[in-house]
């Protein structure tokens, strides 16, 4: 399964936010960092790892430090774009997309249903 930073970021200080603040390392983890410890967290319960993909790494990284400079959270791009766009003008995949937007929807769907 491959996701985006952001999310990354999200599921991880969402599932052990107790942990990942009690780090002896540094506050601000990098992306790779964030990474190892969801898929550490994954792993520990059974669920498969996420694949890093170049391309949604960037797109991340640049959204992620657009945002930190306005201030403000959006998923609208410095452009105006939405992020399907930002992916498709980087050369990720059409497929990947629509597969990748399904299991977020199928997850949304199952995580409401639990409440």
């Amino acid at each position: 399964m491959i996701l985006s930073l952001p999310v990354l970021t999200l599921s991880l200080f969402l599932l052990k936010p107790a942990e990942a603040y009690s780090r002896q390392s540094s506050l601000r983890p990098t992306a790779e960092e964030v990474i190892a410890e969801v898929n550490a967290l994954r792993s520990a319960n059974n669920l498969p790892v996420y694949q890093v993909n170049s391309i949604l790494m960037v797109i991340a990284q640049t959204q992620a430090d657009y945002i930190a400079g306005k201030g403000v959270i959006t998923h609208f791009g410095a452009d105006g774009s939405r992020p399907y766009q930002r992916a498709i003008a980087a050369g990720y995949a059409t497929s990947h997309l629509v597969d990748s937007f399904l299991r977020i929807f199928m997850a949304a769907r199952t995580c409401r249903r639990l409440k």
